[in-house]
């Protein structure tokens, strides 16, 4: 995976969700469907907060040891059209591996599989 230093620090709220979104659709590699179906979602998941960036390189020594969970969703995003996603699916199943595990992550990553 390629990391990107210049993005570390970087902050996302819901006023950026739009500008992310253009960027997806110009930038984006295909596989994953439409991304605008996320943007209510996204928006409601940013309400009063901010997402944070960062280069796992450059994380302190600290924190390199800190469990990490990789989220990502399975299936066809078409599916989307006919039932939105609440924004809550990915947070219910990081919780749930949690309460399995016994182990709280500290961060997350996304995983990508092109189709």
């Amino acid at each position: 995976m390629r990391h990107h230093p210049a993005m570390a620090g970087v902050r996302l709220g819901a006023d950026d969700v739009d500008a992310l979104l253009v960027g997806l659709r110009l930038l984006g590699s295909g596989g994953g469907g439409d991304p605008l179906l996320f943007r209510q979602p996204l928006r409601r998941a940013l309400a009063g907060a901010e997402l944070e960036l960062h280069d796992p390189a450059a994380l302190p020594a600290d924190l390199q040891d800190v469990p990490v969970v990789a989220v990502g969703m399975l299936g066809a995003t078409r599916v989307f059209t006919e039932k939105l996603p609440s924004g809550q699916e990915v947070l219910r199943a990081v919780r749930a591996l949690a309460r399995w595990t016994g182990v709280e992550p500290g961060a997350s990553c996304r995983t990508r599989r092109p189709g």
